[in-house]
């Protein structure tokens, strides 16, 4: 049986959250000779630490994607439409992240999902470095949309009546907010919006990925049967198809039969095309091709032409008519296109291989639907199921429709003279997805089975295609038994009658009492020896669950049979076993002893029966909820599958379940009251939810708790999350700083589940307390780039107004708060400067409406914050009625951070409230050293061992500081930490793993410390790693670290790196963008030279900026693993937390020159100089052996500051015994004050 598929999701409300999607790190193999002797491959290299990404997708939503130690890190920009809310999940190795802008439009099918997984965008460079390209789908409309005024392009699809353009990445918000409602999209005649991505692959792909070259091989590439292509005619004169094509015929009212439109001439070179114009041929290149246009140049065409078309070429030799052409219109096979097939098979003995659409869902049309016909999907390079690809079964009997799947994706093949269908390459090819191009893969298929056996009937080419078919790993109900498999359709010699097993409907019985449904299947053996097979059962129904024990069994679970012949084995389906109200679909496996399988797909209905679960959500303004709040229903037995719905604008959530035992999870958020930012968040879930009737579940968030963490100090929420986890799979929803309440509702749970709270607090950046006669906590906000308060001071307010000039006149601003209030003509940035020409010591800026004021300061003449428009207007009034004044308590960077990690099977009526000391934490007293920026983050991600995903929030903090930070000890809990530069481009560091810590324990930490020197790697994993594997040198060194071994930095956006290699003086290689290179050199023993170059020119950073790395490698043996022995380099100086030493003064240095692990040898030469006027003249520093190996230690003589550069330029050289020598200079290594 299969095993059921695990599902992982997590949704992100986050303005500055990062959520680390993956567990396992993909690195590379082993590039030497490890303690245990492991031998490297030359294709070993270190894993990179990918530059973070900026991705603006269709909302007009900035997403930030970093890849950290193989796991992906993505953070969203919280001014975008969405406020900086994504749902955040994984489904199939793909992460998608989708905005709360777009998720009404996901959840609806308007909006397509991929517009919004992020591997698909950054791997394009959709939203990064180009446009997002857009398909508008009319669909069910008369014509293509009209082209949007954001949009560039504007290419008609009018087969699906859909627009293709692209939106710059600065035009997108403005073309969702004309797009961003399904009213929006009707009124402007469009359907759905998808993405138009992009291709990568080719016959050259497709063709051997099913078994082609294997049947060649064998002899076998369709010569002597006969192949029709109906479709919009063909490009005779193309390379591939010249000499190919046999007859040529015109059904429809076009003036010729050549192709004016493209599809059919890429149809027919993929059958039988012979790759003379780029070497990559058809799937059966011998056959004889016969094409009928019964398309026009538009693509489009009547049943009467393609039913003449569908005559013509069985009653006139087609072994094998192949039609990429058809209807998604549901259809029972009844219709006549359907019915011609069933038809001409019977008279004509032709195989018909239709393709089953492109809707992307279940919708067999006509004539995909014909019984007779061998109905094919798509899948993808990797053999999944293409999204577009019609889903089965067919309508009425839920007979298995597709049978069958092919290539679909990105194939490139022949392109018609003069047209432009699909994504062209040059003049002669171009690249198209759909199954249109999976079906004459397997009509090519067909034709060389047909050669291989002349005497086969249609049913039996369609049976021993199907039941030879590598099994898939999505359901038969979608695609079909699995990928056409020529390996083993040709040699194997064995297949099964007939194609499927269609069982029909099982109709609902009131007391249970069925009856047994049997069918005969007839495995052949053409083998000239007996075969046993081993008979076995693979069935699910539609959610997944496997078919119970003795539901469906056969009359042998073993049958021998003889040399030449068949034997029959009576498959039998007991419904009293199963569940009412399903689709069964699956396959029946018969295996021999020697790997030989066959499988028959089955499917058949027992109908369905659904229950609707509604939720009631009311928000904690009494609201009803909506927006971005989410009700999911998990199962609780058998496939752990999830079925979620977001709230209508009447507060309802509807999910309609089959009957059974589910775990539910919803989320609540509360606007404020401009009913436009994300307020509170509550959390509820029940592990214990009975569905057996219609369900009607109310949560009020009015009566939910806050969640209180004791910590002994005065903290405020700057992030974390809620994570529910149903039966080991975690569902996170991360929670940014900018919601203030976080609370949750008495919440039922058991062993099988878990809730975790992530907690990240810090000091309060600003708390405001109104001293009036009637008290009042304001609730200050932050404006974006605004000045911030810090201190502690009791200042009196006065009430400016809007800020204008002459409302100055009438108050006394100097050394108090002012109180302004929004107004559309008079920019924040002017009222901020006002009242600072006036002396203010800060300015309150209320929102001209209810709710909380998010807008841009422009201006840091004076600090500044947001309050809201009613506690503005309350203050006003207070102001007015005599003296008011306010206790503003500001720390912009706190000096200390709790990121706790709490976890709980069960939340009781009294709510969450945990109690933090040295009994459950661990102490970092962690030291952020600084550059030219004093400001930086945090970024702290956190979570319980086993999970997926891992809550992470990104902190300021001041750099050229002490920081204490705090968090939960145990086992059980893991830590990634992380650092920041702002506004430097990029720049981070990472540690290089997890870590757990232990109650009580107390450790310290450096970031950014200099000298940041580059380094080559202790390990083949570390960034850096060198190694000489036969004919390939690998040489390179991590560029910017810092002074901790534990920890790796990421390029910056605009670092400049390179690699050169040189034999003697010759160049033999080079890499201009990165720090690290593995060269095809012919390796062959002498002296080779590599010299790195690198250089960062990113605001805020000021220290080791610049560094040039030479190598002398002497290769004594080739053909052998080795790792370099080649010396590595670090500093340890003792700088202050601003990376500076006191000039004029004797400063003691450690110089450390070691050899790799694992490698022999000594240094026998260690040389350092220093130069203070940026090297235009160097000073030799002594240096003395310490009692550390590899460690020398010595005095730099520093002169004045004046006599300097500002900066000390560091320069060493380090020989080992056999000649391997490193030279490096790292500018402005640290400075001098």
């Amino acid at each position: 049986m299969r095993d059921p598929r695990r599902l992982r999701a997590a949704a992100v409300f986050t303005a500055a959250a990062v959520a680390v999607a993956g567990m396992v790190v993909a690195g590379p193999a082993a590039a030497g000779p490890g303690p245990a002797g492991q031998s490297a491959r030359p294709d070993s290299i270190p894993q990179e630490s990918a530059k973070p990404t900026q991705v603006t997708l269709i909302t007009g939503d900035v997403l930030t994607v970093r890849s950290i130690d193989g796991r992906t890190a993505i953070s969203a920009n919280g001014s975008g439409p969405s406020q900086g809310i994504v749902s955040l999940y994984e489904e199939n190795d793909r992460t998608y992240a989708v905005p709360a802008a777009a998720q009404a439009g996901v959840n609806s099918g308007h909006i397509d999902r991929e517009l919004f997984n992020i591997d698909t965008l950054t791997s394009n460079g959709y939203g990064t470095s180009g446009p997002v390209p857009l398909i508008l789908d009319n669909q069910d409309g008369a014509e293509a949309p009209a082209k949007p005024a954001q949009a560039q392009g504007g290419r008609a699809l009018k087969s699906i009546n859909a627009l293709a353009v692209t939106v710059a990445k600065s035009r997108t918000e403005s073309f969702w907010h004309t797009y961003d409602s399904a009213d929006d999209l009707r009124a402007r005649g469009i359907d759905r919006i998808w993405l138009d991505g992009k291709v990568s692959v080719d016959l050259a792909a497709s063709v051997p990925q099913i078994g082609a070259p294997d049947a060649w091989k064998a002899g076998f590439d369709g010569k002597g049967a006969t192949v029709a292509v109906l479709d919009t005619g063909v490009d005779a004169t193309h390379p591939d198809l010249g000499g190919r094509i046999s007859q040529i015929k015109n059904f429809t009212e076009s003036a010729d039969a050549v192709d004016h439109h493209g599809h059919g001439t890429h149809v027919a070179a993929t059958v039988g095309g012979s790759g003379a114009g780029n070497g990559h041929k058809g799937v059966a290149p011998g056959t004889d091709l016969m094409v009928g246009k019964v398309l026009d140049d538009d693509g489009t065409g009547t049943f009467s032409s393609i039913i003449a078309g569908m005559e013509w070429a069985s009653r006139n030799g087609a072994d094998v008519v192949s039609m990429s052409l058809g209807s998604d219109a549901p259809d029972d096979g009844s219709g006549p296109l359907s019915a011609s097939i069933d038809e001409l098979t019977e008279e004509t003995g032709s195989l018909f291989v239709v393709a089953a659409g492109n809707a992307g869902r279940r919708a067999i049309g006509s004539p995909a639907s014909a019984s007779e016909a061998l109905t094919v999907g798509a899948v993808d390079k990797a053999d999944a199921l293409a999204g577009f690809s019609t889903r089965g079964p067919r309508s009425g009997d839920f007979a298995v429709k597709p049978e069958i799947s092919a290539p679909g994706v990105n194939i490139l093949a022949a392109r018609a003279a003069g047209t432009g269908i699909g994504t062209p390459a040059d003049d002669l090819y171009t690249t198209a997805s759909g199954t249109s191009m999976a079906t004459p893969h397997v009509a090519g298929a067909a034709a060389i089975l047909k050669q291989q056996h002349p005497t086969w009937s249609a049913h039996d080419l369609k049976a021993a295609l199907v039941t030879t078919a590598k099994a898939g790993e999505y359901q038969v109900a979608e695609g079909g038994v699995g990928r056409v498999d020529l390996t083993r359709a040709v040699s194997q010699q064995a297949y099964g009658t007939p194609a499927a097993l269609n069982l029909g409907a099982i109709r609902y019985a009131e007391a249970g009492d069925y009856k047994p449904v049997e069918r005969a299947v007839t495995l052949h053996n053409s083998s000239d020896s007996d075969r046993t097979f081993t008979i076995e059962d693979d069935g699910v129904d539609a959610a997944g669950h496997q078919l119970p024990d003795d539901a469906l069994t056969v009359s042998h679970t073993s049958v021998t049979v003889p040399a030449g012949t068949s034997a029959d084995v009576t498959i039998s389906v007991d419904p009293n076993l199963l569940a009412r109200d399903t689709h069964y679909t699956g396959r029946v496996s018969a295996t021999a002893e020697d790997g030989t399988a066959v499988l028959f797909p089955f499917s058949f209905l027992m109908e369905k029966k659904l229950f609707e679960v509604t939720v009631k959500g009311i928000g904690a303004d009494g609201v009803a909820a909506g927006g971005p709040s989410q009700a999911h229903l998990f199962s609780a037995t058998g496939l752990l599958s999830k079925t979620s719905s977001t709230f209508n604008a009447q507060g309802v959530a509807r999910l309609r379940v089959e009957p059974g035992e589910y775990m539910m999870y919803t989320n609540i958020f509360t606007p404020d009251a401009s009913r436009s930012w994300i307020e509170a968040a509550t959390a509820a879930f029940d592990s214990s939810v009975t569905v057996d009737r219609d369900v009607t579940i109310t949560l009020d968030a009015r009566e939910a708790t806050e969640v209180a963490v004791d910590t002994g100090r005065t903290t405020e929420w700057r992030g974390g999350a809620f994570t529910y986890v149903p039966r080991g799979v975690d569902f996170m929803t991360l929670l940014s700083a900018d919601i203030k309440t976080i609370s949750t509702l008495p919440s039922p749970g058991d062993k099988s589940s878990e809730f975790v709270l992530n907690s990240s607090l810090t000091a309060p950046v600003l708390t405001a307390k109104a001293k009036t006669r009637k008290p009042l906590t304001l609730t200050p906000t932050r404006l974006d780039g605004a000045k911030r308060f810090s201190g502690h001071r009791t200042l009196k307010a006065v009430d400016a107004g809007t800020g204008t000039p002459a409302e100055y006149r009438k108050i006394n601003a100097r050394n108090k708060i002012v109180l302004v209030t929004r107004d559309a003509d008079v920019p924040i940035s002017a009222q901020i400067d006002t009242a600072a020409r006036h002396g203010a010591a800060a300015v309150a800026v209320a929102n001209d409406t209810p709710g909380r004021l998010v807008a841009p300061a422009g201006s840091t003449a004076a600090p500044a914050f947001a309050l809201y428009g009613e506690q503005g207007k309350q203050l006003a009034a207070q102001a007015a009625k005599g003296d008011v004044r306010i206790e503003l308590k500001g720390t912009p960077f706190s000096p200390f951070q709790y990121d706790l990690v709490h976890s709980v099977q069960s939340i009781p009526q009294s709510g969450l409230k945990f109690v933090t000391d040295s009994t459950n934490t661990a102490r970092v007293d962690a030291n952020y050293y600084a550059h030219a920026q004093q400001e930086g983050n945090l970024l702290q991600a956190s979570g319980r061992t086993g999970q997926y995903f891992y809550a992470s929030t990104t902190v300021p903090i001041r750099l050229g500081a002490t920081h204490e930070e705090y968090v939960t000890a145990g086992p059980a809990t893991r830590y990634w930490t992380g650092a920041d530069i702002a506004g430097s481009n990029g720049i981070a560091i990472f540690d290089r793993g997890w870590h757990s810590f232990t109650a009580g324990e107390r450790r310290g930490v450096d970031w950014f410390k200099q000298v940041a020197n580059p380094t080559r790697g202790a390990t083949w994993m570390d960034q850096g790693y060198s190694s000489a594997v036969g004919d390939y040198l690998s040489i390179g060194a991590m560029p910017f670290p810092d002074s901790e071994p534990s920890h790796q930095p990421t390029p910056g956006w605009n670092d400049n790196m390179s690699v050169v290699l040189y034999r003697g003086d010759k160049e033999i290689g080079r890499t201009d963008d990165y720090f690290y290179k593995t060269f095809y050199v012919g390796l062959e023993p002498g002296t080779y030279r590599a010299v790195q170059k690198i250089d960062r020119d990113a605001p805020g950073w000021e220290f080791s900026s610049s560094a040039t790395t030479e190598w002398t490698i002497k290769i004594a043996k080739t053909g052998v693993s080795s790792r370099i022995p080649m010396p590595t380099l670090a500093y340890d100086i003792d700088v202050n937390l601003r990376n500076r030493v006191k000039a004029g003064k004797q400063q003691p240095i450690t110089v450390r020159a070691t050899l790799p692990p694992y490698t022999e040898g000594t240094i026998t030469e260690v040389k350092t100089w220093a130069s203070y006027d940026d090297g235009a003249s160097w000073t030799p520093v002594k240096l003395n052996t310490s009692q550390e190996t590899g460690e020398f230690t010595g005095t730099l003589r520093l002169p004045r500051a004046s006599a300097t550069s500002g900066q000390v330029t560091l320069r060493t050289q380090a020989t080992d015994a056999s000649g391997n020598r490193i030279d490096q200079t790292v500018e402005r290594a640290f400075g001098l004050e």
